[in-house]
């Protein structure tokens, strides 16, 4: 209770520096693995993304996932973990930016690597 006691008294423009910033980190790993040649799909407003694994791999998303975090480097959740509406989730898989931006950094460099695959 306290800490929301706490975010309530900052002012709205704090919020919305938040919002651009977290929407800046989504589009900066977003771009990067569009130009893997990966289709990324956003998840309207949200500040996360999705990742259509059709050109990728034939595998199921939670394979993949694994596969991603143990031979690229970039942990991904599987798009059947999600409750977004209207998505492909059992052929995606979900990216997150809420990371520094010296770790989306490097997590972009990993990324290159996908340019193989398609």
């Amino acid at each position: 209770m306290e800490a929301a006691a706490i975010g309530y008294s900052y002012p709205d423009s704090y919020y919305r520096q938040l919002s651009d910033e977290y929407r800046d980190r989504r589009d900066f790993l977003a771009g990067a693995v569009a130009r893997s040649r990966v289709q990324v799909r956003h998840a309207g407003r949200c500040l996360l993304f999705f990742c259509r694994l059709l050109a990728i791999s034939k595998d199921d998303d939670v394979t993949f996932a694994k596969w991603m975090t143990r031979e690229i480097g970039v942990a991904t959740v599987p798009g059947s973990s999600s409750t977004a509406p209207a998505l492909p989730r059992a052929r995606s898989t979900r990216v997150s930016r809420l990371q520094a931006e010296a770790t989306l950094e490097k997590a972009v460099e990993k990324l290159a690597k996908l340019k193989q695959l398609v």
